[in-house]
């Protein structure tokens, strides 16, 4: 995440109880529950806030950083502070900030997916200089694997269906069109030909393996000191 100032009304932040008190689900490190509920308050798309906690933490409550962000969405303490976060170890609080945190970059830059990841990743500031996404390999990287995630989560079971968390994602045919980047065509047997864009398909493969268990972490360290 971004290392810039934040100015959000830290009084509308609902601290809520304690990761161990709040619901068994969040005990018991099952986060699919909490995450949609955090994207259900702050009218954030499906599957988004999951996304964004596997490509920046690969749902570790207790990760940190290279650059000292801190828990499953990585907050930096600048941020966490901004938004009233007491333990940023605390995946209540940490979810829950992270979501709003989401909520006002895209009300921010328009509804822009694509630049609301990127500033939170590499900070606004970077994408207000740059004019849109920033040129860092790793910012860009991050976009594509939150995408990627994105996507398969959307074309779970290649049915629409809402499945699991663990169950690896699915590519179809919308994703090139959801994506909007030059693609490659690949054809499927007794369909149209899937575009789907290159750089896509690596992040694909690490989304593969964190839906299967592994750890295939990228950290923002970098992009953050840059910004």
């Amino acid at each position: 995440m971004g290392g810039e100032s934040v100015h959000i009304d830290s009084a509308a932040v609902v601290s809520g109880p304690r990761a161990a008190e709040c619901c068994p689900a969040v005990k018991g490190k099952s986060f699919a529950a909490f995450f949609r509920q955090a994207e259900a308050r702050f009218g954030l798309p499906s599957g988004l806030v999951e996304a964004v906690a596997r490509a920046e933490s690969g749902l570790n409550p207790r990760a940190v950083s290279p650059a000292g962000a801190l828990g499953l969405m990585q907050l930096t303490p600048g941020t966490a502070r901004a938004l009233g976060v007491t333990d940023p170890f605390d995946p209540v609080q940490n979810v829950e900030a992270g979501a709003r945190y989401l909520r006002h970059l895209l009300d921010r830059f328009g509804g822009n997916l694509r630049l609301a990841l990127a500033a939170y990743n590499a900070g606004p500031g970077a994408v207000r200089r740059h004019g849109g996404v920033p040129p860092y390999d790793e910012t860009q990287a991050y976009i594509e694997k939150v995408l990627a995630v994105l996507s398969g989560k959307k074309a779970a079971g290649c049915q629409g269906e809402q499945l699991p968390h663990e169950t690896p994602p699915c590519l179809d045919g919308t994703m090139g069109s959801l994506l909007g980047r030059e693609t490659l065509g690949i054809e499927a047997p007794g369909e149209n030909a899937l575009e789907i864009p290159a750089v896509v398909l690596r992040a694909y493969l690490a989304a593969l393996l964190l839906a299967v268990g592994l750890e295939v972490l990228t950290g923002t360290g970098d992009a953050e000191r840059r910004a």
